[in-house]
């Protein structure tokens, strides 16, 4: 069984055996390096860009705090896209319907005035080839 000394000790190794790893060149460039990395993945690669017009084509559950958002999260709404993000293998983003409403207690759908950001997976959007 590990002591907590000896936990400490294997990390200090790891960070030697990064540091080691690493000492080709400052730190700086391999953050560098991973910054510009990323930026090409979400703004070349990427579906759909930052800016870019895009319609929800896949069903979204409407569950925890998006109960309520049915109408506006249905298949055909359309939206902006806000910002690009990757996680877990996949293209995330943060969508802007054009129009959204809210169910009220009576089960009747009222448009919204503001308007909210959702993270919608890759997959549930498309984009809209006729917008820049």
């Amino acid at each position: 069984m590990n002591t907590t000394a000896e936990q400490i000790k294997a990390a200090a190794k790891l960070f030697e055996q990064a540091q080691s790893m690493l000492s080709s060149g400052p730190l700086n460039y391999y953050l560098q390096n991973l910054v510009d990395h990323s930026e090409a993945l979400l703004t070349r690669f990427a579906p759909i860009k930052a800016g870019e017009r895009a319609v929800i084509v896949r069903p979204i559950a409407c569950t925890d705090g998006w109960t309520g958002c049915e109408k506006t999260l249905a298949i055909g709404q359309i939206g902006e896209v806000k910002t690009v993000d990757y996680r877990k293998g996949k293209f995330v983003f943060d969508f802007v319907p054009d129009k959204q409403w809210w169910r009220a207690n009576d089960g009747n759908y009222q448009e919204k005035d503001g308007l909210s950001i959702f993270r919608l997976w890759e997959g549930q959007l498309q984009k809209i080839e006729d917008h820049p």
